[in-house]
């Protein structure tokens, strides 16, 4: 699903069953692997690999030749600077692997402000 304002620059490739939301950009060479999602006002750099089942939050940057692993969720307002490993939530400035995630894990509970609390 590509909604209003995506940018998916040249040579990109999305999977199947993806979202790009509203004012997302993709960038050139980039990989989107299938199950995988980018909220609005995502950015990410050319030739990033995002791959299954991995969530990018609200207002995430994401920065050239960057790897997401699967089943990892990258926090709102995230800046990832460096590779994700696969099973990882991932928040802040400059994004830090915080801990593990379960598969179907929600990503969008209210667990995230105890942690963020906790930090």
């Amino acid at each position: 699903m590509v909604l209003a304002s995506v940018t998916v620059n040249i040579e990109a490739k999305i999977g199947e069953f993806c979202i790009l939301n509203t004012g997302a950009n993709f960038g050139h060479e980039g990989i989107m692997n299938d199950f995988s999602s980018l909220a609005p006002g995502v950015t990410v750099g050319g030739n990033v690999k995002i791959d299954m089942f991995s969530a990018i939050c609200l207002g995430a940057n994401i920065i050239h030749s960057v790897t997401i692993g699967m089943h990892s969720i990258v926090g709102s307002g995230a800046l990832v600077n460096k590779d994700i490993e696969n099973f990882k939530l991932a928040y802040g400035v400059p994004a830090k692997e915080i801990r593990e995630v379960s598969v179907g894990e929600k990503y969008l509970s209210s667990n995230w402000k105890k942690e963020k609390a906790s930090l």
